[in-house]
């Protein structure tokens, strides 16, 4: 397969920076490892992907959004996400500290998968491997 050979790509939109350098550090050093972009919120994150937009392989092969963020919230981040042509097929895992019923049904419904903050790390990587190298 062509892509086999290429690095993955994860974006990752949160608006925790600890957080975010966190899980970028980890899937950077990781046995295999990511290429990792990160936006502060949905607004930054819709900016990046127009200017990636141009080169399909610029694109990222995963988004993990979280659900609040200022600016703009991951449900109306992943509406518009839906609604470009160019990267509506991009999966998507929802991540958050909330833990009501609508976040955990929704995140998983509209996404491709929900993690619950604080969550398990080899168990967000198993979710990652299984979207991003699919058997």
């Amino acid at each position: 397969m062509e892509g086999k050979d290429k690095m993955q790509k994860i974006l990752i939109v949160d608006d925790d920076t600890e957080h975010t350098k966190i899980i970028k550090n980890l899937l950077e050093e990781w046995n295999e490892p990511y290429e990792v972009i990160c936006a502060c919120n949905g607004l930054e994150c819709l900016e990046l992907l127009d200017n990636l937009s141009s080169n399909k392989h610029a694109l990222p092969n995963l988004i993990l959004l979280d659900i609040m963020m200022p600016v703009m919230d991951g449900w109306e981040t992943y509406h518009h996400l839906r609604k470009n042509s160019a990267y509506k097929r991009i999966p998507v895992i929802f991540f958050s500290a909330r833990k009501d019923y609508f976040a955990k049904k929704y995140g998983g419904l509209f996404g491709t998968d929900f993690i619950e903050k604080p969550y398990d790390v080899d168990e967000l990587f198993d979710k990652i491997r299984s979207i991003t190298n699919p058997c």
